[in-house]
This record gives C-alpha cells, sequence and structure tokens, in this order.
C-alpha cells in the first residue's frame, strides 16, 4: 500500500508513522516506543544507569517468562536484591537478576 498524506494513520505501521514525524519533524528529533525509554516517573538510579533494566512486573515476566504471580514471587524473595523500588515503580537489573536466578537454581540441584 502506497503511503500518501491523505493515508488515516490508523493504516501505518509503527514504523512508517516513526518515517513521518521524523520527515515532519526534522532528524533532530528521536521517536522511540514508550517500552524503550523509561518516562520521567520511571527515572532510573544512578548505580543503575548503564545497565540493563526492565520495569515493573511486566519486565520480570518477560526476562523469566512467566505469569504475574510468579513473577511477584521472584521479585519478593529470589531476585530481591536485583530489584529497586519506590513506591510503586519496580526497577529491575536484568544481568543481577540472571545471576540470582542461577545461583538459587544451582543450589536447589
Amino acid at each position: 500500500m502506497e503511503k500518501t498524506s491523505t493515508t488515516p494513520i490508523v493504516m501505518l505501521t509503527l514504523q512508517d508513522l516513526r518515517d513521518v514525524i521524523r520527515e515532519e519533524m526534522g532528524s533532530s528529533v528521536n521517536v522511540t516506543h514508550e517500552s524503550e525509554t523509561p518516562s520521567a516517573s520511571q527515572h532510573v538510579p544512578a548505580k543503575l544507569a548503564g545497565k540493563e533494566v526492565v520495569f515493573g512486573l511486566d519486565g520480570i515476566c518477560k526476562i523469566f517468562n512467566c505469569k504475574m504471580s510468579r513473577a511477584q514471587k521472584l521479585k519478593n524473595t529470589i531476585i530481591k536484591d536485583a530489584v529497586h523500588q519506590n513506591g510503586r515503580t519496580i526497577i529491575t537489573d536484568v544481568q543481577k537478576a540472571y545471576e540470582l536466578f542461577e545461583t538459587h537454581s544451582k543450589k536447589r540441584r
């Protein structure tokens, strides 16, 4: 399908929409998906700067491929030292979470 100025937004893919925004706003605008970059309410602490992090229980679900209830249990037990929580904001250091999970798995064998 050819994209024109009359193409409805709902007919565009996410990449098409990004391209249109970049064209209209100029190349200085960096358009990213909201899950790629933390929002203002998800400020990463200085000690986690530069590390791979995930946000919320959804992030834990994705890295361990588990359901929400299991992610909650992991957050409160096995990977507790990799999780930083301030109010409702949960930030998890992915590498440390993997290491803690691996250590726990080896202990159980």
